[in-house]
């Protein structure tokens, strides 16, 4: 049983990142469309934005459920594989550089070398002081003001740190019974910090291209859960994760470091 719930876990991580890639780029588009002028009752007649919120709350719905259902440290590398295919949404017609082209390789090895991990899931205990250590250790660069050479880059840091902080809050309360006090302060705290992750990078999208915020947010949200799913579940990664979570990250990483800049521009609707 045990095995079969991480693969379905495994696969739900890879349908959500297609979805996360699809909502990310729909709504970055959205954005370039309505330029500097920017209203919510403009957003909610634009059809794009529209359609990429949807298809991100498929998405997140998918991304909860897989990390449930199988470790952090396997589903968080795999998830974001959305930077990737948001990249192959982005490439079309314009010339894609080698640099590009190895961050693609290096998210697709890290994959590759994840599908050879035996799935075997064991539901861990949670370590609460562990919990409380790390949360306040993540919240607090949210709190920063921005650091003037990251000026453009920090909305989409501070989503990262948010979407990994809600994931570590998501997991630990489910392991709670529903309905009881430190349930609906995990809760609470998860909401938090998920709705926190989506305005960042509202304002990341303003700031820099799709890309570019994706990669930033993801490899900051990937990499937020590896030692929690250490320190905090008490999981046991073998090497081979090790090695995918690297790879996948530095795909990632170097998908950001290569897309060019940009803010969002008006286009013709």
């Amino acid at each position: 049983m045990g095995r079969s719930l991480n693969s379905l876990g495994v696969a739900l991580a890879l349908l959500s990142s297609v979805l996360l890639a699809l909502g990310g780029w729909l709504q970055w588009r959205g954005l370039r469309m309505q330029g500097q002028k920017l209203s919510v009752l403009a957003l909610v007649r634009n059809t794009s934005w529209l359609g990429g919120m949807a298809a991100s709350a498929l998405g997140t719905l998918a991304y909860h459920k897989a990390i449930l259902l199988a470790e952090l440290t396997l589903v968080q590398p795999l998830s974001s594989l959305h930077v990737a295919f948001t990249a192959l949404l982005s490439w079309r017609g314009r010339r894609v550089r080698i640099r590009e082209r190895i961050a693609l390789g290096l998210c697709v090895a890290g994959t590759v070398v994840l599908a050879l991990v035996d799935l075997e899931h064991v539901t861990p205990p949670v370590h609460w002081r562990n919990l409380a250590v790390l949360t306040a250790l993540g919240a607090a660069p949210i709190l920063l003001p921005s650091p003037f050479r990251l000026r453009d880059f920090w909305p989409a840091l501070r989503a990262g740190l948010c979407y990994g902080l809600s994931a570590v809050l998501w997991k630990a309360g489910m392991a709670l019974a529903p309905w009881t006090p430190g349930w609906f302060l995990l809760m609470a705290a998860f909401s938090a910090g998920f709705v926190g992750g989506f305005f960042f990078l509202q304002g990341a999208f303003r700031r820099t291209d799709a890309g570019t915020a994706n990669a930033l947010a993801a490899s900051l949200a990937a990499l937020f859960p590896l030692p929690a799913g250490i320190w905090v579940f008490s999981e046991s990664p073998s090497p081979l994760v090790g090695v995918a979570a690297l790879l996948t990250i530095l795909g990632v990483l170097l998908m950001g470091c290569s897309a060019p800049t940009e803010g969002p521009k008006a286009t013709a609707s």
